[in-house]
């Protein structure tokens, strides 16, 4: 897999603008290097169940007990499933960005020891789900890719995307992105040292990308006034 290095977003910039200056690139800021997986991913059923089978008993729920909490009302049930993926509940979605600024404030946000990714995926056309055909989240035959509505200012604000991951029921498991053949060869990954977060946090702040606009809602205005007026264990005074 390609790797790259940056120190700067102007040095991300450039990188983007040499080698991913085409419509609907895709990317994710993240602290793991090694499988491109869902949170549904690492969740252990607290019976003997499969699961998928624990997967649509969460989904099922979900969806009768959510209806009076939310102000959006899902359509189709791959609206459900983004709904429960933006209010924390663990689904086969992976979030991804049209941003690449969105996907670096992602990776370098918090303080960490180790590096940073912004994994860059680069799709083809066969790779997009289509909602007519493939209406059944938990039966599609591949990991493809979606945008889904905007149900929330946060998803509009971010340019959100997912991925939609694939379940394997011979070994019980949710297919990481970078483990699947032909992915593999679309994903290249950018790399951010611990010791640059602090300079990029500033320079992302100054082009307006901040938990205030990341999380466009009173959430992350505090965040935002928080960081402003203290210091990240990274940051000096």
């Amino acid at each position: 897999m390609k790797e790259h290095k940056i120190k700067s977003l102007s040095q991300l910039l450039t990188l983007v603008r040499a080698s991913f200056d085409y419509d609907d690139v895709l990317y994710r800021g993240d602290r793991k290097i090694k499988e491109l997986k869902p949170r549904i991913a690492e969740c252990i059923p607290n019976n003997d169940m499969p699961r998928i089978q624990m997967e649509r008993a969460m989904f099922d729920d979900f969806m009768r007990q959510a209806i009076p909490l939310s102000e959006f009302k899902p359509d189709t049930k791959w609206d459900w499933l983004s709904l429960a993926q933006h209010h924390g509940m663990a689904t086969r979605l992976l979030d991804w960005s049209l941003n690449p600024l969105a996907a670096v404030w992602f990776a370098v946000n918090r303080p960490s020891t180790s590096n940073a990714v912004v994994w860059v995926l680069i799709p083809t056309a066969e790779d997009y789900l289509d909602p007519i055909v493939d209406s059944e989240p938990f039966e599609i035959k591949r990991t493809k890719i979606f945008r889904p509505k905007h149900i929330s200012r946060r998803i509009a604000a971010q340019m959100g995307w997912f991925t939609a991951h694939w379940y394997n029921s011979k070994n019980n498991r949710y297919a990481a992105l970078d483990k699947i053949k032909g992915y593999e060869k679309q994903l290249q990954r950018i790399l951010i040292e611990p010791t640059h977060f602090e300079n990029i946090r500033s320079e992302l702040d100054i082009c307006g990308v901040n938990a205030s606009t990341m999380f466009p809602d009173v959430d992350g205005l505090a965040k935002h006034i928080e960081w402003r007026y203290t210091l990240l264990k990274d940051e000096k005074a």
